[in-house]
């Protein structure tokens, strides 16, 4: 077979992965996590001193819900305790607003799909599905990850109408502080309190890839290559899995190939300095930057950077012979070959004479 026919093959079925994986939550059980949601409350507390514990029988229904919206669990979970404190019991005489999620009576039989708005389930359920739709109906004015899960709070509090004419969040003290609570809730759930959506650098959702080391020459292949002299024999050594990139001044700049959304910002020598994430929109699609140089990292945890945006400088951290990034592509964890989807998406490579 032609070699770039195999390589186009290989990308077409890389870029089928890429389309059809769909992103996966997890919220971790309350018998192990309760601990740590207080914990992380404790270093990133709310003014009013509140703290937020999800019920275990909820835990299944709210990661089903995150998944529907594409939502962090923790999002989802702040939002049921803001409305009702997870009572499904819960109930507004002025507007009507009735269970864990409070759906006023309208909304409740377009979203509720027949059941009882007491069924706490059903609830979480219908607010799920509620919330990817409440997002479409913003979707003009989303301006980055972060926006979107806040304009589509603000839209569950104030209907979207309401967000379309504001042209943002509405200036209703209510539904700020609405926003507001749910972040905050939501950060404080979270690991290292970070910020839902994280922070966004560049413009997200464009497409574009990238280099990842702008100015370099492809210096080892994916696969199988044996030993490497002054390096070793094991088998991550001998059975290559990324693809590596070197620039003539050894110091190059390395850039987010695609979008990134930040997951590990390592400074550690032995494990090569590395930059991880994974595809904002998926994350079973994780990429890897190694070899960093020390203390050059530009970018932190939580963040959301666009193509082209400065990760490191490229460095010999870890078991190396030289100066080099080591590029890495992993679908649902698996390494998978860069070369022929960097290609397919139209970058230019150069290779050593």
């Amino acid at each position: 077979m032609d070699d770039s026919k195999g390589k186009i093959a290989v990308a077409a079925l890389a870029l089928l992965l890429l389309l059809i994986l769909l992103p996966l939550f997890i919220l971790t059980s309350a018998a192990e996590d309760e601990h740590n949601r207080t914990a992380a409350l404790a270093g990133c507390a709310l003014p009013s001193g509140e703290t937020m514990v999800v019920p275990p029988e909820y835990e299944d229904a709210i990661n089903a819900a995150a998944q529907t919206a594409n939502f962090p669990p923790g999002v989802i979970a702040a939002q049921l305790f803001t409305e009702s404190r997870f009572d499904p019991n819960a109930y507004q005489p002025s507007s009507g607003a009735s269970g864990i999620a409070q759906f006023i009576r309208s909304t409740w039989e377009t979203w509720g799909n027949g059941a009882d708005p007491f069924d706490a389930l059903a609830g979480i359920d219908a607010q799920g599905r509620y919330m990817a739709q409440l997002q479409r109906d913003v979707a003009p004015l989303v301006t980055s990850d972060r926006s979107r899960i806040e304009l589509a709070l603000a839209a569950y509090n104030a209907g979207p109408a309401a967000v379309t004419a504001a042209g943002g969040i509405p200036a209703i003290p209510e539904t700020q502080n609405y926003v507001s609570q749910i972040m905050q809730l939501a950060q404080a759930a979270t690991t290292g309190c970070q910020i839902p959506g994280g922070d966004v650098i560049g413009e997200i959702g464009s497409g574009k890839w990238v280099n990842p080391l702008p100015n370099s020459y492809i210096t080892s292949t994916f696969g199988y290559r044996g030993c490497v002299p002054g390096v070793g024999c094991e088998g991550f050594i001998a059975d290559h899995n990324g693809l590596d990139f070197a620039t003539s001044s050894r110091a190059g700049t390395v850039v987010a190939a695609t979008d990134l959304t930040i997951t590990t910002v390592d400074n550690t020598d032995a494990a090569g300095a590395p930059v991880s994430g994974h595809a904002p929109d998926n994350p079973s699609v994780e990429f890897r930057y190694v070899h960093c140089a020390l203390n050059s990292h530009r970018v932190r945890v939580g963040q959301t950077v666009a193509a082209g945006t400065p990760l490191c400088t490229e460095g010999a951290t870890g078991y190396v012979t030289g100066p080099h990034l080591h590029f890495m592509i992993l679908m649902n964890g698996t390494p998978v070959d860069p070369e022929p989807v960097l290609i397919a998406n139209g970058v230019q490579l150069r290779y050593l004479p």
